[in-house]
């Protein structure tokens, strides 16, 4: 669910690496009912920069701030192009076309039970928390007793085992899932030379 954003209200101050987006203006009540919080998704512009960036509301709030440290660099304002609601389908959707993009392979099925793992659809992700900060939104999820973090930003997709070491896959075997980790990764391709 977007808002379509007339042409003179598209313009925003940012102070101190923050947008204060007023929601009246830009008609953030119209994305869900009183009082729920959503997760926003936003992208702004100036000249030719662009960001895509995240943030929470809640709606019926009179503003929503949104931060990040990229936006430092886009001077005092910036045109915002795009308001959306950003839900758990669309975090799912975006982190497979980002890996597929990349070379790699989806990392989630929807399912009519829910969000499956991609290599074992019987192997059910629980959504312990959906949020955002810093301009990233962030999924805390769990799969066959392994928890891990997938995050998306403007710099892509990234995921973490719950300890914030750097994850570099998931893998499927007899007794559960693996999350092979960076620097066993690394160490795998050490090992083969």
């Amino acid at each position: 669910m977007s808002v379509e954003l007339p042409n003179s209200l598209l313009i925003v101050s940012i102070s101190e690496g923050a947008l204060d987006i007023y929601a009246p203006k830009f008609g953030l009540d119209g994305l869900g009912s009183h009082g729920e919080k959503i997760v926003l998704k936003l992208t702004v512009a100036s000249g030719e920069r662009r960001l895509t960036m995240f943030g929470s509301y809640t709606i019926g709030s009179r503003h929503a701030q949104i931060s990040s440290d990229e936006l430092v660099e886009f001077g005092k304002e910036v045109e915002v192009a795009s308001v959306q609601r950003y839900t758990l389908r669309d975090l799912v959707e975006e982190v497979n076309a980002l890996l597929v993009g990349s070379g790699g392979k989806q990392l989630f099925l929807w399912t009519r039970e829910g969000v499956s793992l991609a290599i074992e659809r019987s192997r059910l992700v629980v959504v312990k928390e959906f949020y955002t900060y810093a301009g990233r939104v962030y999924g805390l999820l769990e799969s066959a007793g392994k928890g891990f973090k997938v995050t998306v930003g403007s710099d892509g997709v990234e995921l973490f085992d719950l300890q914030r070491r750097k994850l570099v896959g998931i893998v499927a075997t007899r007794k559960g899932i693996v999350l092979k980790r960076e620097f066993q990764h690394r160490e795998e391709r050490q090992g083969q030379h």
